[in-house]
């Protein structure tokens, strides 16, 4: 099986189990928040950290491996910023990287 078909099937996985984020975060926290967000002032930040992390690490490996889908790494950053600029914290920035983040996924899916 060449490298290539590898990391493809490595990005389904991961973009599998990705969907099951709120689920896990619900069940390791044993609490349903109001956004994804509010996670970060969990009794496990660390897990909302690395859940985001993946998902990050997934959006600029496929911009940097597929020249047609580069966004994908501003994507990719802009969801670090989300996980490094806690909502409460720091809200202008948070929701700058959020609004960046969801914004490319409705131009791209057609919704505006």
């Amino acid at each position: 099986m060449s490298i290539t078909k590898n990391f493809a099937k490595l990005e389904v996985i991961l973009a599998t189990f990705l969907l099951f984020v709120p689920l896990i975060l619900i069940g390791y926290t044993n609490e349903v928040r109001g956004s994804i967000s509010n996670y970060a002032y969990s009794k496990a930040p660390h897990v909302f950290s690395m859940l985001l992390s993946i998902a990050s690490a997934m959006f600029i490996y496929n911009g940097a491996v597929k020249s047609k889908q580069w966004f994908n790494i501003i994507l990719g950053c802009a969801l670090i910023g989300v996980i490094l600029t806690p909502h409460l914290d720091y809200p202008i920035w948070h929701y700058s990287f959020a609004t960046l983040f969801f914004f490319r996924e409705c131009i791209c899916n057609d919704i505006f």
